[in-house]
């Protein structure tokens, strides 16, 4: 009884040890390689299948090669005279703001009063717009076409500078077409509100500025 004893205790130590790992451990490699695979369409890596430096998670949570990844930003003009600003989004393919045509006939009561009017919205190509605060998102190829097909399907809708009577400011625009990307946008209902929780743009020195590091996270 004793020898059978003492022959049975490490078979039985191990099983419980393999079950206290498949309870309690860590991922295994073959286990997290395996989500990594199904995320990014089951495709081999080249070379060793567990490199993890070949994979990387977005700003939304998402995850792709690193090669893959790709750069958008929220850009925004702040203004310390009539207190609008603009506020708009850049991406690898354009750099859009949400605006409308009447914007000589808004001013700061119309963002104040609920009772001033939707007019309708329009993009506009914003690559040479100004700007002084910046927060920008790595954002893996679903992450970004997400957000371009937001852009897109809500290019049109209307626009209200105090984000009143089911309209959009440039602003309020904006961080919806981030959300959509699943991106989290800085807080606040215009452009220098969203520039209180932003990065200064980096200074140019020669023409040249130095690049915002990507966050998850606003600066508190």
């Amino acid at each position: 009884m004793v020898l059978c004893a003492v022959a049975l205790a490490p078979p039985m130590g191990l099983a419980f040890w393999q079950l206290f790992l498949h309870l309690y451990g860590p991922p295994t490699r073959a286990a997290t390689w395996s989500v990594l695979a199904s995320a990014h369409g089951a495709e081999s890596a080249p070379g060793d299948p567990w490199d993890a430096r070949q994979f990387v998670i977005d700003d939304a949570g998402r995850c792709c090669r690193r090669a893959e990844l790709a750069r958008v930003e929220l850009r925004v003009s702040s203004d310390a005279i009539d207190f609008i600003g603009h506020a708009f989004v850049s991406t690898p393919a354009r750099t859009v703001g949400f605006r409308t045509h009447h914007e000589s006939d808004i001013g700061l009561v119309d963002y104040l009063s609920p009772f001033a009017k939707s007019r309708p919205g329009f993009l506009r190509d914003d690559s040479a717009a100004a700007f002084d605060y910046v927060v920008s998102y790595s954002a893996c190829p679903e992450t970004l076409r997400m957000l371009e097909e937001s852009i897109d399907r809500h290019a049109h809708d209307p626009y209200q500078v105090g984000d009143w009577d089911g309209g959009f400011n440039c602003a309020t625009w904006a961080q919806k077409r981030l959300r959509d990307a699943g991106l989290t946008p800085p807080p606040g209902k215009c452009p220098n509100q969203l520039a209180r929780s932003m990065y200064p743009r980096p200074p140019m020195v020669d023409g040249h500025g130095s690049e915002t590091e990507s966050s998850n996270e606003v600066r508190k």
